[in-house]
């Protein structure tokens, strides 16, 4: 991912407390980026006809942001045709 693979300096893009936890994550988590910030990771999961949106994250989100994401992966199983579930890890 461009977040957290292609640059060696990644101050730009995640908040360097969050490093150690992101670090060692899943290489098959994608980053959840938040106004252009890594804040945690998120995976897919397919069974039936649900898509579930596992949240890794480091730190809880605000009430806004959770609700930001909550769209994002509303959006994302309409483009998919199959209900959304959220999980946390």
């Amino acid at each position: 991912d461009e977040y957290l693979i292609a640059y060696k300096d990644r101050s730009a893009s995640l908040d360097p407390e969050l490093w150690q936890s992101l670090a060692s994550r899943d290489p098959f988590v994608a980053p959840l980026v938040i106004d252009g910030r890594v804040v945690g990771g998120w995976k897919r999961t397919l069974e039936g006809d649900t898509v579930t949106v596992t949240l890794d994250l480091p730190k809880r989100l605000s009430r806004a942001d959770f609700l930001l994401v909550k769209d994002a992966a509303q959006r994302y199983g309409e483009f998919l045709g199959l209900d959304v579930a959220i999980a946390r890890r």
